[in-house]
């Protein structure tokens, strides 16, 4: 699984390269594995598992079946339960489950804007850096344009990279929507800002990748 990370980092690298090779415009793709509060996954799973397995308990067992052993009784229970819980709750799929639509959109939309000035992008010279974020627990992305860029590419103008992106990518393979969405993006920026023969790399190539927030 590392393997196969380190090689889609590589290749989504290789894209902005040379996606960048043709325009003056800085390309920064940051991709974060959530960006969700997701503490209260386990205590909730476990809560629920140990209420199922009480009730199933009740009903297919005589009420002394645990009594003569203490660890049947309380200790395999708890046992049973949290290390059921704690696998279940990494799963993307039931942190999605547990936090509302609205609610993964915000938090994605907002660690965005703040990795917008953590990168840097605003202190480039010619103010055109773009930010392609991606969250994946939360299946959303945000493509946020610098002010140079803004007043001559509308916000519209990003749909259709978020289409790529969003329709291509997964977690097992993410240069698969990463790489087609950067060179959408740098022939947007080379129709605009083309390279020029004084222009210099001012962000890193190579995209951020973030396990927590």
């Amino acid at each position: 699984m590392k393997t196969k990370l380190t090689e889609s980092l590589k290749k989504i690298e290789a894209a902005v390269e040379l996606a960048e090779s043709k325009t003056s415009g800085e390309i920064v793709p940051i991709i974060y594995d959530k960006c969700s509060n997701t503490s209260f996954v386990f205590p909730f799973t476990f809560l629920c598992l140990f209420l199922i397995w009480n009730t199933f308990q009740d009903w297919y067992f005589p009420v002394n079946f645990w009594e003569v052993n203490l660890f049947l009784q309380l200790g395999f229970p708890l046992l049973i339960c949290g290390a059921l819980s704690l696998f279940l709750s990494k799963s993307h799929r039931l942190q999605r489950l547990m936090i509302p639509r609205h609610r993964r959109e915000k938090n994605t939309r907002e660690r965005a804007e703040l990795e917008f000035f953590r990168s840097g992008i605003p202190q480039t010279k010619g103010r055109t850096g773009v930010l392609i974020f991606v969250s994946l627990m939360e299946r959303w992305s945000v493509v946020l344009a610098d002010e140079a860029i803004s007043q001559k590419l509308p916000a519209e103008t990003w749909q259709e990279i978020l289409v790529i992106l969003n329709s291509q990518i997964t977690a097992t393979d993410l240069a698969l929507g990463l790489v087609p969405a950067i060179e959408k993006c740098g022939q947007l920026l080379s129709m605009h800002f083309p390279k020029d023969a004084q222009d210099i790399n001012e962000l890193p190539n190579f995209p951020i990748f973030r396990l927590d927030c």
